[in-house]
């Protein structure tokens, strides 16, 4: 059947228009525009419709970077597992938040994301070195005089600095996903140039 003018609800071509993956045919659209009708039968408004995949869009691009491969289709995400459900009332990632949804910090961090891990791995092992080096006398230094060597250590300094670089680009990124001026389009830019790395484990 041929396109109608008139067809698709203004609200609903936004959506379209958002989706990472393109609709691209008419007969897709209108299984997307089917499944769209089911969410607002069920009482999903339109407008808390969109603002729901907003947030996966952003919390997509935190986790794949600019990698479209694995992101949902428009109506697999209307009505699909992790899809409008998860997003319609927690638009953060909950496992990128601590318990009572702020910001994690850096050892939170790394046990939510393999990336910053690796990077406080090297924190914590020469950490671990330098101890060992002040127990050669044969007692564990205070952690005083440990904060103090570690303050001075050339390597110990340059793995925090790269862990404090990505880490601030978390914090960035998180205020942006609570940003409700944040345009869908500036947040994509946004969330690619604050992290080259994305954050947490890959999104679909």
């Amino acid at each position: 059947m041929a396109y109608r003018k008139g067809e698709f609800p203004e609200a609903f071509e936004r959506l379209c228009a958002m989706s990472i993956k393109p609709v691209s045919s008419l007969r897709f659209k209108r299984d997307c525009l089917a499944a769209w009708e089911r969410r607002v039968a069920q009482g999903f408004a339109p407008e808390h419709i969109i603002e729901a995949y907003c947030a996966y869009a952003k919390s997509y691009w935190m986790r794949n970077g600019d990698d479209v491969t694995l992101a949902k289709n428009l109506a697999r995400w209307l009505e699909g597992e992790g899809g409008l459900s998860a997003y319609a009332d927690e638009p953060i990632p909950p496992d990128l938040l601590d318990a009572d949804g702020e910001p994690l910090d850096m050892p939170g961090l790394a046990q939510a994301d393999p990336d910053f891990a690796k990077l406080w791995r090297r924190v914590e092992t020469q950490r671990c070195v330098i101890r060992s080096t002040m127990a050669m006398s044969g007692e564990l230094p205070p952690e005083e005089d440990l904060l103090a060597a570690c303050e001075t250590d050339r390597h110990y300094q340059r793995f925090l600095s790269a862990c404090k670089e990505r880490y601030d680009r978390y914090l960035k990124v998180i205020e942006l996903f609570r940003s409700p001026s944040a345009s869908l389009e500036r947040a994509h830019e946004e969330a690619l140039a604050l992290s080259a790395m994305p954050f947490g484990g890959r999104l679909s």
